[in-house]
């Protein structure tokens, strides 16, 4: 039998500015930065 793996993809798509990025750093405890225009999450 194979080794199971827990590893998971997400994809987390929407608007621009509905709220990816805060639900992103609250589900990974992370801190990516956001503003309030189009374009702005940066890794």
């Amino acid at each position: 039998m194979g080794k199971k793996s827990n590893k998971y993809r997400v994809a987390l798509i929407g608007n621009p500015n509905c709220g990816k990025t805060s639900l992103f750093n609250s589900l990974t405890g992370m801190h990516q930065h956001v503003a309030n225009f189009p374009g702005v999450t940066v890794d």
